[in-house]
C-alpha cells in the first residue's frame, strides 16, 4: 500500500471518530439539558386536568421513563431499560478492574473490543435521542470468565458488564492510539487521545 493510500485510510479514520465523539457529544448535551430543565407553571385549570390524568395513568401503568422508590429517582430509556445501575462489587486488586465503556472511547472506535454501547438485554434498534446506557468493562487478569460473572453478573437490574482480559485492553489503546497519533495534524482528536492515555495509565496503576 502506497504512502498516500496509507495517509488517505488514516485521514478517514479519524474523520469517522470525529463524527461519532462530536454525535456522542449531542446525545450527552440533549441528555443534560432534558434533565436540567425546570418544568414551567401550568394554569390552575390545566394542572388539575393533568392531576387527574396522571392519577388515571398510574393506576394503568407507568408511562413516564422517570419512576422513583423512597427519594432516590429512578430513570429509565425510552426502551424500558435503566439508565444507571447500582454501583459495581469492588475490584479485585490486582485482578479485576471496573471501567466505564467511555473509558475506551466511543462505539465507532471501541465496538471492535467491546461490542455496541447499548445493553445486551435491551432491543438496541429502538434507541432514541437522549438514551444512555451505563456499560461496564470488566478488565481481568488471572481469573476465569465464570468466575468473573459470578461476581459481576449481567441482567437488566445488575448491569451490563463487558469482560475483557488485561491483554486485549492494553492492545486495543495501544493500537488505537498509534492510529490516532498518526493522523494528520488537521485529523487529530486530543480529547479522544487524551481518554485513552488516562484508561492505559489506569490499567498501569491496577495491573502493577
Amino acid at each position: 500500500m502506497s504512502s498516500a493510500t496509507s495517509a488517505r485510510g488514516r485521514g478517514s479514520f479519524a474523520l469517522i471518530l470525529s463524527f461519532a465523539v462530536a454525535f456522542q457529544a449531542s446525545q450527552l448535551s440533549c441528555q443534560s439539558r432534558s434533565t436540567s430543565e425546570e418544568p414551567r407553571a401550568l394554569p390552575a385549570a390545566n394542572a388539575n386536568a393533568n392531576a387527574n390524568a396522571n392519577a388515571n395513568a398510574r393506576s394503568e401503568g407507568p408511562v413516564s421513563p422517570v419512576a422513583s422508590v423512597g427519594k432516590a429517582p429512578i430513570v429509565r430509556n425510552s426502551n424500558g431499560t435503566l439508565r444507571r445501575f447500582p454501583a459495581a462489587p469492588p475490584a479485585v486488586p490486582g485482578r479485576t478492574l471496573v471501567l466505564a465503556y467511555e473509558d475506551f472511547g466511543p462505539q465507532a472506535l471501541a465496538n471492535r473490543l467491546l461490542g455496541q454501547d447499548c445493553y445486551v438485554f435491551g432491543a438496541c434498534c429502538c434507541m432514541e435521542i437522549g438514551d444512555t446506557f451505563d456499560v461496564r468493562v470488566v478488565v481481568v487478569r488471572g481469573l476465569s470468565t465464570a468466575e468473573v460473572k459470578a461476581t459481576y453478573p449481567t441482567g437488566p437490574e445488575s448491569g451490563d458488564y463487558r469482560i475483557v482480559s488485561l491483554e486485549q485492553a492494553q492492545s486495543f489503546l495501544a493500537e488505537s492510539l498509534r492510529e490516532l497519533e498518526s493522523s494528520g495534524p488537521d485529523d487529530r482528536i486530543p480529547h479522544l487521545e487524551a481518554t485513552l492515555r488516562a484508561t492505559r495509565t489506569r490499567l498501569r496503576a491496577a495491573f502493577p
